[in-house]
This record gives structure tokens, sequence and C-alpha cells, in this order.
């Protein structure tokens, strides 16, 4: 199921500026940037995904920068978990979009998961996106299953000078209390949050119930999947500076 927030990429990239793609998996949204960015820096710690990416997939890209680095708060190394399952074919295989730095995805996996076999731990580099010294960031794009507050504390020098558009997925399953945590942290740096319901139509973050828009829908469907009616895990922040955009967003949805 297409997000619902992909159409709306030409409107929060900039043709003069540079976007990341923070846990850029497949591609998909690394792939809606480019015609719209100056250059897009995606970011991918699994070696088979990364590979994919820079060998293939946009080997050919001019403005497409790939690099095998889990964003995080510092440089260094760090431990990411790849969750595995297995079928009922009885196949056992990774689910990579859901691997995570975060130990949290192992307990609920446990807990909720039929089909759950562990995680297999595989050390990863951390970079924090302020060493990457970005004087020219439009959009910043985060999915990275739990972890997005250490990738926006780690990119605090460039999102102060920038302002960048954000787009970050939040899961209360994978990281408990994190809507209200990045929702005051980034409102400390001027932005206003919003998310798209299912109406398609932008709504303040203030408004977002995480038992009603995350935990009930998931509950009811007894799913892994988080594309079910319902469910709300991306949210959208812009910079008071550039608040405009709204008006652009808004025409676009009626």
């Amino acid at each position: 199921m297409p997000e619902r927030e992909i159409p709306l990429i030409p409107y929060l990239c900039d043709r003069k500026k540079d976007s990341v793609d923070a846990g850029a998996n497949l591609g998909g949204y690394t792939k809606e940037m480019v015609p719209y960015s100056n250059k897009v820096l995606a970011f991918e710690p699994i070696r088979k995904l990364y590979e994919s990416f820079s060998k293939t997939r946009f080997a050919r890209t001019h403005n497409v920068m790939v690099f095998p680095y889990a964003l995080s708060d510092t440089n260094g190394c760090a431990t990411l978990y790849i969750p595995r399952f297995v079928n009922r074919f009885k196949t056992n295989y990774p689910l990579n979009a859901m691997a995570s730095l975060n130990r949290t995805l192992d307990v609920y996996f446990t807990q909720h998961c039929r089909g759950y076999m562990g995680s297999d731990a595989v050390s990863v580099e951390t970079r924090t996106l302020d060493s990457f010294a970005l004087d020219n960031l439009g959009f910043i794009k985060i999915d990275v299953e739990g972890h997005e507050e250490e990738v926006l504390r780690g990119a605090k020098r460039t999102i102060s000078a920038s302002h960048p558009h954000i787009l970050v997925e939040i899961e209360e399953r994978l990281n408990p209390g994190g809507h209200e945590r990045v929702g005051s942290y980034l409102k400390g740096h001027g932005y206003l949050g919003f998310f798209i319901n299912e109406e398609g139509l932008l709504v303040p973050f203030e408004e977002f119930n995480v038992a009603s828009m995350q935990l009930d829908p998931l509950t009811k469907k007894r799913t892994l999947s988080p594309g079910v009616p319902g469910y709300i895990n991306n949210f959208l922040f812009f910079h008071q500076t550039q608040i405009s955009i709204i008006d652009s967003l808004d025409t676009l949805q009626h």
C-alpha cells in the first residue's frame, strides 16, 4: 500500500536544496526525491540493501549518494537487530524493513507476532547527520524503527541552520512515548507538526491519539504490518519560518 505522504514529495523537496533519506531500505522514497532535489543522501546500513542501492538501482543516478551507515546521535558502531520470521511454508526469512537499533522491537515481536524467530544481530557503523556538514538541506525523511530521536539529536545543528521539512515515522510499539518526546523536541526548535488522516487531510499533530490511531487498529487486525485502516505512523514537521507550505498542501488536498 503506497504511503499517503508519497504524493507530497514534490512539495516537500526543493530542486535547489539537498534531501536526506534516513532508513532508505529499498529506495522507494529516494526514487521519488531524486527529480525534486539538488542531491539526495540515502542512508541504509543493511549491507545487502546498500549494495543493491549503490551498485544497481541508483548506480547511474548522478545526484544520489548512498552511505552504508545508520544515522544516530554518535559516530561509532552499534548493533542492528534484523527480525526473522517463519511463514506458513516453514520458510525462515529476515524482515529487513523492520530492522532496528532498539531492542524494544524484539520485546514487541516476542509478545505479539506468531512466527517470530528472534533477531540477527549485526554490527553497523553509525554517523550523525551533523557530521556531514550539510548547509543546504531542504527535506529529511526518517524511517528508522524506533531510533528517530537519536537521528534528530544527531542532526541538531543541521536542523537549526537549514530548517528542513521533516517527515518522520513514529510508532508506539517500537518507541513508547516517542510521539510526545519528538513533538516536544521539534516544537522547541520552532517546528509545527501535522499528520495526514484517512480522508487525506492535513491535521495538527496535537490531535493525534496513540490509542485510537495506532494501538487499536493493530489489535483489531492482529497484524504486524502498519498498512491497516486507521493506522497513522508518519508525521510532518514544518519550521515556523516556512509555514507557507501548509497552504500549498491544503490546496493539493482539496
